[in-house]
């Protein structure tokens, strides 16, 4: 009976089914090349044409397999290499890729839109041993046909992988968590990248500056890949992170607008991105990046004219009147009241430059009390985005006790312990060795043209902060952070962060303009006139909070 039965409910069912309209099986996935090779300039040679003695990085075409793929990327490894990383790790960061980083970070930055004909629209991954110390890196070269880079006269010192990749380190690979991050780090500044030359930024004349990219990138790959793990403990202990022998964030030498890929820029980048998000809704936080974009100044009415040495950029801003910009939108509506009243409306980017000055002041005063932990908002955030398995709360490093010179380049900034009479004074002068006890926060906020940023060398100029002998003090031994292995030696060597390798100034690729009629002066620091100058005729900021 059964069998009858079956027998004869079974046309029926298909019929129902061919009536609702059966889906079509879906296609084969095509998989991607079992082998291919990748053009790099890391690795070390000596060319004794030049000098015998120097070593020097030319370019080189690695044979590499696949080592894995899904349905978001594919891992190749060099072959050289193999025996270097397992197959199980190669698998694990393959995966990660696909159900972390990838919607992750579309969801708060871009889509990838083109894919180059790579099959199934992968990304590629590609591990191999460097000799640059650099944990993972991007290079928005590779979306260039070599044909047209040749076609410029470029061919010797540029080369295309003509896909979408970025690269890995093999030796940092060995630990997972810092991988993740870096796998979330890159991804973000390639899906950055195709906003500007796919998406709705592919007529404007400039992407962001190179501190805005890096704050978008070690922001998402905190607050979704887990690196607070290694950015608080590594702010907490505040390392030397240019091997002068000083600490520091102790010694104010922690300016970040002017990026010069230092583990200290990271780590703050990281958490100026995480103080900004905690003070925004949680419903606009996503919008965040995304206005970010497209709020990036300045769209070329004739992009065919981008190869040309004819472009003149009537208003060219920095990144940080787009931040401000951003901030301001009501899709992402910045709560700026946690550093108090003041707060102001840009009506005018080419004119309002007051406006702007009064308001990047206003996030930095907001963002230092919070690393003082005197925003327990921002601490929630924190604690929100982590996955519990360590502590995250913030042993801000305080200025060296008894120092009485400090120089701040723009951006630059140090938290003091001292004693003020006033809480409410702004005068770094009012830092006592009596009275309240008191943070002191003292900060360079004068804004540097785009034409400072874009410098070979680092041209902020500086302002001092001045105190009297005794007026900083220092951290308690109870102050100090516990030690913690989740530092930037956690891999036992000093790997640097992930970068994205800009195009060189001067190459004929599109959206590297010709020298404009922008702004061209570093806007100063409106601090109290009694406070030492900033360097840009200005002042430098001071603030004091109460504390324990």
């Amino acid at each position: 009976m059964k069998r009858i039965r079956l027998f004869t409910l079974l046309p029926v069912a298909l019929a129902a089914l061919l009536a609702l309209g059966c889906p079509p099986p879906p296609d084969p996935v095509e998989p991607p090349p079992s082998i291919r090779t990748f053009w790099v300039d890391d690795l070390p040679d000596t060319d004794p044409a030049v000098d015998d003695t120097a070593t020097y990085y030319p370019w080189a075409e690695l044979d590499a397999k696949l080592a894995h793929y899904n349905d978001r990327c594919a891992v190749y490894i060099r072959n050289e290499d193999v025996g270097a990383i397992s197959q199980a790790q190669l698998e694990h960061y393959g995966n990660y890729f696909a159900d972390h980083s990838w919607p992750d970070v579309t969801g708060y930055v871009y889509k990838p839109t083109e894919f180059f004909g790579e099959p199934a629209k992968r990304i590629n991954i590609f591990f191999y041993s460097n000799d640059d110390g650099i944990a993972g890196y991007f290079w928005s070269k590779d979306f260039y046909t070599q044909a047209s880079i040749d076609a410029d006269g470029l061919g010797d010192d540029y080369k295309s992988n003509e896909t979408n990749v970025f690269y890995l380190h093999i030796e940092a690979a060995e630990d997972q968590l810092f991988t993740e991050g870096t796998l979330t780090h890159e991804f973000q500044h390639m899906c950055n990248a195709h906003y500007f030359h796919f998406g709705s930024g592919e007529n404007k004349e400039r992407e962001m500056d190179s501190w805005a990219n890096e704050l978008c990138s070690t922001t998402m790959e905190s607050i979704f890949a887990d690196q607070y793990a290694i950015y608080i403990p590594t702010f907490n202990s505040d390392p030397d992170g240019n091997d002068d022998m000083l600490d520091d964030y102790a010694n104010g030498q922690t300016d970040f607008l002017y990026w010069d890929n230092s583990f200290t820029q990271y780590s703050t980048a990281s958490l100026l991105g995480g103080y900004i998000l905690s003070q925004i809704d949680a419903g606009k936080r996503p919008d965040f990046v995304k206005t970010f974009l497209d709020r990036t100044f300045a769209e070329d009415p004739t992009p065919a004219e981008y190869n040309t040495d004819t472009i003149i950029l009537d208003d060219f801003r920095s990144s940080i009147e787009d931040l401000i910009a951003t901030l301001q939108d009501d899709t992402v509506n910045f709560d700026a009241s946690a550093a108090g009243a003041g707060w102001q409306q840009v009506a005018d980017f080419d004119t309002g430059t007051a406006d702007i000055t009064t308001d990047w002041n206003i996030v930095m005063k907001g963002f230092l009390q919070a690393l003082a932990g005197e925003n327990a908002v921002y601490q929630d955030y924190l604690d929100s985005v982590t996955d519990g398995t360590y502590t995250v709360t913030l042993a801000a490093p305080t200025a060296t006790a008894g120092a009485t010179s400090i120089p701040l380049r723009m951006s630059a900034f140090i938290i003091g312990k001292t004693k003020v009479t006033d809480l409410d004074s702004t005068l770094i002068s009012a830092a006592s060795s009596s009275g309240n006890d008191a943070y002191v926060y003292v900060w360079n906020g004068a804004i540097p043209s785009y034409s400072t940023l874009g410098s070979d060398t680092n041209e902020m100029t500086s302002g001092t902060a001045g105190f009297d002998a005794g007026d900083l003090l220092a951290r308690t031994a109870a102050e100090l952070p516990e030690p913690s292995i989740l530092s930037r030696s956690l891999l036992g060597r000093d790997f640097n962060r992930s970068m994205s390798r800009p195009l060189d100034d001067g190459i004929a690729f599109r959206r590297i303009p010709a020298s404009g009629s922008g702004r061209v002066i570093d806007l100063p620091g409106a601090g109290d006139g009694a406070n030492p100058s900033d360097g840009a005729t200005g002042f430098l900021y001071c603030a004091y909070t109460a504390r324990p």
